[in-house]
């Protein structure tokens, strides 16, 4: 399997993807300002606006096998024992670790950011959740494409599933 189309959405397989005209992708649906016709929320949060990203799990089950370690200077990575199991359970052992080994730190005081404005608000949506998600709770993600109206399509798959259903 090759990395290489993938590599975008492993930096933003947490984000929303704007749908423009074909072949034409612009990402700014997290902070409201998106240029497309629509939302697709891939194995995605959606808060609204006056929202964090870390509200979003509060009420559901946390991911066990998900870990992120967070360094003494603020930035998260995926834990990197807990990768193939909490993230991507479905890919190849050379695939796995690529992305485990290349991953972006993030900066967790992100997770406490209210949003300004929603994207979903003003755009149609659509989820794709994957069923087999050990990032995410189910009944979190299922509860928030429902609260966006978004149209859900469900695929048997980890978090990873850019890289294993691409289609």
């Amino acid at each position: 399997m090759s990395l290489q189309p993938s590599v975008f959405l492993i930096v933003r397989m947490a984000r929303p993807f704007s749908l423009g005209t074909l072949g034409r992708h612009r990402h700014r649906g997290s902070r409201g300002q998106s240029q497309g016709r629509g939302l697709v929320y891939v194995s995605a949060l959606s808060p609204d606006a006056g929202e964090t990203t870390g509200q979003q799990h509060e009420g559901f089950a946390p991911a066990a096998g998900f870990v992120v370690e967070t360094t003494d200077n603020g930035f998260g990575f995926v834990k990197p024992e807990n990768f193939k199991s909490g993230f991507a359970h479905d890919v190849g052992d050379q695939d796995v670790a690529f992305m485990r080994d290349s991953q972006v730190p993030i900066n967790m005081s992100a997770f406490g950011t209210k949003l300004n404005n929603a994207a979903w608000r003003s755009k149609p949506s659509w989820a794709v959740i994957a069923t087999e998600d050990k990032a995410f709770d189910q009944a979190m993600l299922l509860h928030l494409a429902h609260r966006i109206g978004a149209k859900v399509t469900t695929v048997s798959a980890s978090h990873a599933l850019f890289m294993t259903q691409p289609k």
